[in-house]
């Protein structure tokens, strides 16, 4: 038997709350339209009476298990929305039909945390068991011994009986390409760059100066600002860590010591959240935003085409908040993932890992069948 050790533990211990096991695969599935609300935003209410088609079981598939959508969303150059999920690898959606992507289609892993397209028009997905990246036709996984150059000795991901993977060290938690072409990898342990051709590890490139004091680990987000500042954090950070392509420094804003970078919206502020607050950065300092209005974990937020922003289910038009619950025709009671795609719809996952979007007036809650 593999002796566990600290960091698996307490991954799984988090991993017991927001990524619940069940295993499924398949290829693919046509759209139901599961209920359909219509809202507006002063949040008066016409509910579609033409129901008698609706299912009982919003998530039923075809096999008869559930498959939990994840908490990352991406829409492609394509304008393909992919979905990542917790068992079953990830879902691209077309419009019309859902299709299945699993480890019999090359995904290192079907526990998946996270999607990024890069500039050539590849799919990434961190999974638990490194990277594997799309090009139109299929996965090619790319082993965490090969992002990690200094990787002591591999253990394969197996599934625990709570049906969570471990070891937490073969973890992809976060993907982002800067504007050089690099891929940066976020692990349980370190953070990784990719230039095409070799894997760095992030920590010793090019002479970089740590002014944090503390390693760069556990790294769940990040984004690059306009000024091309790379902004990390997560839940081993310890804050949050910007890095200006030459030093890194560390923040902890009001003592938070787990923070999620984002996004920098059409203003140039940069937002954070915690599971206690939302923070915006205007370049000079932090500022705790709508700490009475918006409480609870925020940890994705959605910038719209148009400027507004949406906090999970909470709307930001930059003047007046507006939260949506299922007495506004919301499809759940609380909201973890959001995205907003380029037709201006918004779509949502609930830490149920259910499918929600909002067209602007009608919330839609879908089953893949």
């Amino acid at each position: 038997m593999i002796s566990e050790n600290k960091s698996d533990i307490i991954a799984k211990i988090f991993n017991m709350i927001t990524f619940p096991a069940t295993l499924f695969r398949s290829s693919i599935y046509s759209l139901s339209f599961v209920f359909i609300f219509f809202a507006s935003c002063t949040g008066q209410i016409k509910t579609n009476t033409q129901n008698e088609n609706i299912q009982s079981n919003p998530n039923e598939f075809v096999e008869g298990k559930q498959s939990k959508m994840g908490s990352s969303m991406l829409e492609d150059k394509a304008g393909n929305i992919w979905f990542t999920s917790n068992t079953d690898g990830v879902y691209r959606f077309d419009g019309k039909k859902f299709i299945n992507f699993t480890e019999k289609d090359g995904l290192g892993s079907n526990y998946v945390y996270c999607l990024m397209e890069d500039q050539s028009g590849h799919i990434w997905a961190g999974t638990a068991d490194g990277a594997s990246y799309y090009d139109g036709n299929k996965f090619t996984p790319v082993p965490i011994t090969e992002i990690k150059i200094n990787h002591p000795v591999y253990r394969k991901t197996e599934i625990d009986s709570y049906g969570v993977p471990y070891p937490s060290e073969n973890y992809v938690w976060s993907l982002m390409q800067d504007r050089s072409g690099v891929i940066w990898f976020g692990t349980f342990d370190e953070v990784y760059l990719y230039d095409g051709k070799i894997f760095t590890l992030f920590s010793e490139n090019n002479g970089i100066l740590n002014l944090s004091g503390v390693p760069v680990k556990g790294i769940e987000s990040m984004f690059e600002d306009r000024a091309g500042n790379v902004w990390l954090g997560g839940r081993g950070s310890q804050g949050i860590y910007r890095y200006d392509g030459k030093s890194l420094t560390g923040f902890n804003p009001d003592g938070d010591l787990w923070v999620r970078p984002l996004l920098e919206d059409k203003a140039g502020n940069c937002w954070f959240g915690s599971p206690n607050k939302i923070l915006r950065y205007d370049g000079n300092a932090f500022h705790t935003f709508a700490e009475k209005e918006i409480n609870g974990w925020i940890f994705y937020m959605a910038e719209t085409k148009d400027g507004n922003l949406w906090f999970g289910n909470t709307f930001y038009d930059g003047k007046t908040l507006k939260h949506f619950s299922k007495k506004d025709g919301f499809c759940f009671d609380k909201n973890w993932c959001v995205m907003a795609d380029r037709k201006g719809n918004i779509w949502f996952t609930d830490r149920n890992r259910d499918l929600c979007r909002y067209d602007g007036k009608t919330f839609t809650g879908f089953s893949v069948q």
